[in-house]
């Protein structure tokens, strides 16, 4: 891994991974995967669309906190199955920032705790690009 201004990059052990998944490098693709993952985890989104985004910020780009998925307050939602999160289950997405809906690809948001303000997007960086 390297970070450039920035940006992180995948890297394989002796030089940036350049061949395609599919490839007798299968297994090193893998491993990057992984790498990937963890950095996703420490707080970078791995996707344009946010949706597998497992950090914890929990506040819009405007600072205003974010309500816990589980909740139905101060907004009403459809998100309600486990299988529309990273985490594993909307409990476990807390409050923090997602993107559980499959049709819209405009990044990372979440529902609002301020009854006039419905939802906002959040503010993450991106990780980089993996490479494979």
């Amino acid at each position: 891994m390297r970070v450039l201004r920035g940006v992180v990059y995948m890297t394989k052990r002796s030089g940036p991974r350049t061949e395609p998944c599919g490839t007798p490098q299968e297994d090193v693709c893998q491993e990057d995967r992984s790498v990937y993952a963890r950095l996703a985890d420490e707080g970078c989104n791995p996707t344009p669309d946010g949706r597998q985004y497992v950090g914890q910020k929990s506040v819009t780009v405007s600072g205003i906190p974010c309500k816990a998925w589980a909740s139905t307050s101060p907004h009403r939602h459809q998100y309600t199955e486990d299988s529309m999160y990273p985490d594993g289950s909307v409990t476990d997405a807390s409050n923090y920032c997602r993107n559980p809906d499959s049709n819209w690809d405009g990044g990372i948001w979440c529902y609002t705790t301020d009854p006039n303000k419905i939802w906002e997007l959040c503010s993450v960086p991106n990780c980089g690009k993996l490479l494979c």
